[in-house]
């Protein structure tokens, strides 16, 4: 299979850098985008801690299997509301505001993407749900769109860098389920696509414990780690809770594993709360882990803390149902073998979420980290070396090209099937927002539409190739 980087989507940054201040004020200022830097700026934070925690109890009942919503409305729908404050703070009112725009157009005039990256020098910059903000001269989420994909950075002198894998992507999933969330549905999802494209290699570890999975990843090399998990709060490998303190207590978040007695009738009474720190020693002790997965609750403090360990990590902010994992994963990880960066498999994975659950704002609850310079995990069949410091070219000579010849062309059938697949959800979404905007649409969103159906009919002339 062949990959070449001009078929994936090519982000820029537009990197800004966040602090918290006195008396409820962000310092801020753009560190890198393609049109230059700004100044030092300020801005008060734009919404109140009790405001993002009603906000978000109204993505938990959106989800809800007995309500379904039709064409959002500001008039009733809490998250936009939120996300249109989110975003006139930072990327309208300041001064980043201008340089945003000018980068858009930048961006857009080279047909590719502008990665919006909030860098936080503290915690409290992370409490703001950014995956919402919302652009109400363009009537859209900025993080349901390929073209503008959100993700979060810590601030570190030394980042964790990012090695593609070329080769198979060989994936740790830790299954503790210590009760019923779907994991056998998850891991299913996951097989079967290892099945369809031959380019994930899985592992599957059920009934995780702290032991075994310490013992699994000290004994083998895995590129990523997925956890089918549960997230918890607590103080340290003792007691612990599924709800998050309202008292003020500054538990920090973990994941909750199997507990020694892997047979108990109640694996929840039983099950070992492992905080964030721990995990991250054991993350950053297995030097081939390049991304860790948190299909978990809670985990969006984890993910934060793993994201100092390993170069892309992406957890869930507050309680996520089971479907929505499972819809996640499978385009994820779909997006993923086709060879695009992580930050279009998630954007991918949030437009699988809207369009399957109209409504649903559980497509916001995802917080990527991306602490490497780009989020290219798996380039699939690119010459060079691969991690056994064998050349594909080369690999192919000793096995004679006649031979290698049949096995190609499935795979680059598939791949270019999951790109097409792709680019079809990124043409939907923006057909939806010219249907919503009708002639106020923007000229930039005419030229993405456009761009899209020639891609998407390039596709289709490539697979007809197949036959």
């Amino acid at each position: 299979m062949q990959f070449s980087p001009s078929e994936s989507i090519r982000y820029h940054d537009f990197a800004l850098e966040l602090r918290s201040e006195s008396r409820g004020v962000i310092a801020g200022r753009v560190s890198a985008s393609p049109v230059g830097e700004s100044s030092d700026f300020a801005f008060r934070y734009p919404i109140s801690p009790q405001e993002i925690n009603e906000a978000m109890a109204s993505v938990t009942y959106a989800a809800s299997p007995y309500l379904k919503r039709s064409a959002p409305s500001a008039s009733y729908d809490p998250i936009i509301g939120l996300g249109e404050r989110l975003f006139q703070a930072l990327l309208r009112e300041s001064p980043a505001g201008r340089l945003f725009r000018l980068a858009q157009d930048a961006a857009q005039s080279r047909s590719d993407g502008l990665r919006i990256r909030i860098t936080a020098h503290d915690p409290e910059v992370l409490t703001l749900p950014w995956e919402f903000m919302f652009d109400d001269a363009q009537s859209m989420f900025m993080a349901l769109s390929l073209r503008t994909p959100i993700v979060r950075r810590m601030a570190d002198p030394n980042p964790p860098a990012l090695r593609p894998v070329t080769g198979p992507l060989r994936v740790l999933v830790a299954a503790a389920e210590v009760y019923d969330f779907g994991a056998a549905e998850e891991i299913e999802i996951l097989q079967q696509l290892q099945a369809e494209s031959g380019l994930l290699d899985i592992t599957v570890l059920e009934d995780a414990t702290l032991p075994r999975l310490a013992d699994t990843l000290r004994d083998n090399a895995f590129h990523v780690v997925h956890f089918i998990a549960t997230g918890a709060y607590g103080s340290g490998r003792g007691r612990w809770s599924k709800i998050k303190p309202e008292d003020g207590r500054n538990l920090g978040q973990g994941l909750l594993l199997v507990g020694a007695d892997a047979a108990a009738k109640d694996k929840m009474e039983s099950a070992e709360f492992v905080p964030a720190a721990h995990l991250h020693d054991l993350i950053a002790a297995s030097p081939e882990v390049r991304f860790v997965m948190l299909s978990a609750c809670e985990t969006d403090r984890v993910a934060a803390e793993l994201s100092r360990a390993t170069p892309l990590v992406l957890g869930m902010r507050g309680p996520i149902t089971d479907r929505t994992r499972h819809t996640i994963t499978s385009a994820l990880y779909g997006a993923l073998v086709a060879g695009q960066p992580l930050e279009a498999a998630v954007t991918a994975g949030r437009q699988a979420v809207d369009r399957s659950q109209p409504g649903s704002r559980e497509w916001g609850l995802p917080t990527l980290y991306v602490a490497s310079s780009d989020g290219i995990l798996f380039t699939p069949g690119a010459k060079g070396i691969t991690d056994a410091g064998v050349g594909v070219d080369s690999v192919a000579v000793d096995r004679g090209l006649a031979a290698a010849a049949p096995a190609i062309a499935p795979r680059e059938q598939l791949r270019l099937q999951a790109e097409l697949d792709i680019e079809q959800r990124n043409l939907e979404s923006l057909r939806a927002q010219q249907d919503l905007l009708g002639a106020k649409l923007p000229d930039f969103i005419k030229r993405q539409i456009d761009e899209a159906v020639d891609k998407v009919a390039e596709l289709h002339s490539k697979l007809a190739a197949f036959g």
